[in-house]
């Protein structure tokens, strides 16, 4: 180009206002509830075929249960086993914790009836982890490891925080 175009660009340039290049931003999460776990030795036949079904057992050591739908299922299999369990019991008989519906702990299986009951199933505020304790000689399981992990949810502190730097970002 010649000198005078050159020159012309130049000042068109110093007349506009600073073009933004680049953003660079520290950012902090919320302040959060603590997460909570849950850990129970499983031996019922229908969790175990039901963890076997989403792949613990044979050839897969663990696996996590995150969807609505697997999550929908293992409630419905523990409402089940809860309601096996007070039919079964006397009239007027304790229900303690430490009595058991088929080889699960009652008062852990009412805790995560309770955990998975907790509002709609999305997000990432639970899951389940299954590992594998004991499989027979054919990979079918025989025990298992139930991990339920929660919780993590924004507190009202955390969400004034987040609302108060995304008002004034600097």
């Amino acid at each position: 180009t010649e000198p005078a175009e050159q020159g012309c660009a130049r000042a068109a340039a110093a007349t506009r206002p600073p073009e933004l290049r680049a953003l660079v931003a520290v950012v902090r999460h919320g302040d959060r509830t603590p997460k909570q776990k849950l850990k129970m030795r499983v031996r019922n036949a229908k969790l175990l075929r039901c963890f076997e079904a989403h792949g613990v057992g044979r050839g897969c050591a663990e696996a996590k249960l995150k969807t609505p739908v697997q999550l929908q299922e293992v409630l419905d299999l523990v409402e089940e086993l809860l309601a096996e369990s007070d039919a079964k019991l006397a009239p007027g008989s304790e229900n303690s914790s430490e009595s058991e519906a088929d080889g699960v702990p009652l008062g852990k299986l009412r805790q995560l009836q309770l955990v998975l009951r907790r509002g709609p199933f999305g997000g990432l505020n639970r899951k389940l982890q299954v590992k594998t304790v004991r499989a027979a000689e054919g990979g079918r399981l025989e025990e298992a490891l139930l991990v339920a992990k929660w919780g993590g949810e924004l507190t009202e502190a955390g969400r004034a925080q987040a609302e108060r730097l995304w008002r004034s970002p600097r």
